[in-house]
């Protein structure tokens, strides 16, 4: 997939951070090109970022003295982190989503640290200066050259842009990045994610999905058959999961249950059917914006 297919999927510059939607890859790192058996996407990092995914979903453990993006500690006979395999290393992932940035500079992107680092967290800071990105990162709750977000609240993308602060990154922990659950409130994950009568509860951990400026909505299951590397692509329940039919149905329920649109839509197989994602986003950005 070549960069130039990014597109702004009906983001409104003019606008603010929280006022806009941006589609979401769910554990982007477990992909089958970086080798995983198991994966929750078929693209590598770098196009899932040309897709449109500017939100890309991370976990990130301690291995081996570092930090590395993986389902969970690494164990003789895992399904989801194959032992014989090269892991990808945090700094490693963040040179890949520094690349993408400096050819598509006019985008804001965010990423989501499931973080379950205790014995390396210096090195989580260490990956984004090794990396470049810590100058690119526009930090809630901070000044940031000049702008206060405890008195101005989010600025506008094309102020972030403008002024190379077109990273946002929150994290399950706090520490060097904002806490999540100050900013960001999230629906269920997994097949409660997948079912009307639940798919627009609040999880254990957030705030009721009204009380934050940031909304994510999940849409993914607890396992897709499709994620395994060998069997072929249509097994996968992304093509009926993604479709844009079903992500407005979810869409229209959170505004009937709690009033207001989410800015993320965090999905499986990002590319799965193909352009509906996309087109999910467009259309919820359209919703924003008249508002």
């Amino acid at each position: 997939m070549k960069p130039e297919t990014i597109s702004h999927l009906g983001r409104d510059n003019s606008r603010g951070y929280h006022e806009n939607a941006y589609l979401g890859a769910h554990n982007a790192f477990a992909n089958h090109p970086a080798g995983f058996v198991y994966a929750q996407q078929s693209l590598s990092l770098w196009d899932q970022l040309a897709y449109g995914a500017t939100a890309l979903l991370l976990d990130i453990w301690d291995y081996d003295g570092d930090v590395f993006l993986l389902h969970g500690y690494p164990k003789w006979g895992s399904f989801t982190n194959p032992p014989l395999r090269n892991f990808t290393s945090l700094t490693d992932g963040l040179a890949v989503i520094r690349a993408f940035m400096e050819l598509h500079p006019d985008t804001v992107y965010t990423i989501l640290f499931e973080d379950w680092v205790s014995h390396n967290r210096p090195k989580i800071r260490q990956a984004f200066l090794t990396s470049g990105l810590w100058e690119n990162v526009f930090f809630a709750g901070q000044i940031n050259k000049g702008w206060d977000w405890n008195t101005q609240g989010w600025p506008t993308l094309a102020w972030m842009i403008s002024h190379g602060l077109n990273l946002v990154v929150f994290s399950s922990r706090s520490g060097p990045f904002p806490n999540q659950w100050t900013y960001l409130a999230e629906n269920v994950y997994g097949n409660r994610s997948m079912e009307p009568a639940t798919w627009v509860q609040a999880r254990a951990e957030s705030a009721p999905l009204s009380q934050r400026a940031l909304c994510a909505l999940n849409r993914f299951p607890d396992f897709d058959l499709g994620g395994v590397r060998f069997l072929p692509r249509g097994f996968s329940p992304a093509y009926r999961n993604n479709s844009a039919v079903l992500s407005a149905a979810h869409i229209d329920d959170c505004f009937e249950e709690w009033h207001r649109l989410p800015n993320f839509l965090n999905l499986d197989f990002v590319h799965l059917p193909y352009e509906e994602a996309r087109a999910a986003i467009f259309g919820l950005n359209q919703r924003l914006h008249v508002v």
